[in-house]
């Protein structure tokens, strides 16, 4: 699989919200930007798994027994999801 940039994804999930229905749609642009975590285990999910993130190399940041470090899978997802959500609003 070739690796693509952040933009990339982030336009790919864009296309995904496109084509799921439109009351999905709406509740994710509802959905306020501090409560986007709903989306970890679903749409995270998927593009954690979808973009191979779990092969990227990170620099682990353990607080507390949890890796907090931006380049965590978790972490990147979440920060895709927040992008697409911040991108849906600016173009409506």
């Amino acid at each position: 699989m070739t690796i693509k940039t952040k933009q990339e994804i982030v336009e790919e999930v864009k296309g995904w919200f496109e084509n799921t229905s439109e009351v999905a749609q709406q509740e994710f642009l509802e959905t306020p930007f501090d409560e986007l975590a709903r989306y970890h285990h679903s749409v995270g999910r998927t593009i954690r798994n979808e973009f191979d993130l779990w092969k990227a190399k990170w620099d682990e940041n353990i607080v507390d027994g949890v890796d907090c470090s931006k380049g965590h899978p978790d972490a990147l997802s979440m920060n895709i999801i927040e992008t697409v959500w911040a991108e849906l609003h600016e173009s409506n």
